[in-house]
């Protein structure tokens, strides 16, 4: 199979595969591993490089340039600093009590550190929908409808470092109601 677009489909697949396997045994807690073993089947079609962890890959210091709009780029974090944001950023969502709002600020929280060089909001995703699903909740899926809305709001928390807009756009596809 040479399409890319099929490759990059069926790699979805099987980390949803793994997404509703491991959810089922209780509730999940964000963990380099899980992060690692989703990563890994979502992007598997990436090259070997883009599979690792930043912080574990010692031949490249800077972060991905993530593509905002035409000439505007986002320098993602240095290298040496994602093991310590992946930290802080399991301690301040264990601070998140609500599973969607927990769930969806990681997503947010993730795609912006890019901890991994490539496939990180596919990654961010299947994580959020595994802490969801994990605690009795449904997933979420950002309709191809929104995909604009969506992008708008990943080149603004990039612009800003404000990620509450971001979870929030995510939160609104499983319940209105909540306050992230």
């Amino acid at each position: 199979m040479d399409d890319p677009g099929q490759r990059q489909i069926l790699a979805l697949k099987a980390a949803s595969t793994y997404v509703f396997r491991v959810s089922g045994g209780g509730p999940l807690h964000i963990t380099q591993d899980l992060t690692d073993a989703i990563h890994a089947l979502a992007a598997r079609h990436e090259p070997q490089t883009s599979m690792m962890f930043r912080a574990d890959f010692t031949g490249q210091n800077d972060g991905p340039k993530v593509r905002l709009e035409e000439f505007d780029r986002f320098q993602s974090p240095d290298a040496r600093e994602i093991g310590s944001l992946f930290v802080q950023g399991v301690q301040d969502m264990s601070t998140v009590s609500h599973p969607v709002a927990h769930a969806c600020l990681w997503a947010a929280y993730a795609t912006y550190n890019q901890f991994y060089f490539d496939g990180n909001k596919r990654t961010a995703r299947h994580t959020m929908n595994a802490l969801l699903l994990s605690r009795g909740f449904d997933s979420i899926v950002v309709p191809a409808s929104a995909k604009t809305s969506y992008e708008d709001h990943l080149i603004e928390a990039f612009k800003t470092g404000d990620l509450t807009a971001q979870a929030r756009f995510l939160a609104r596809f499983y319940w209105d109601g909540l306050s992230v």
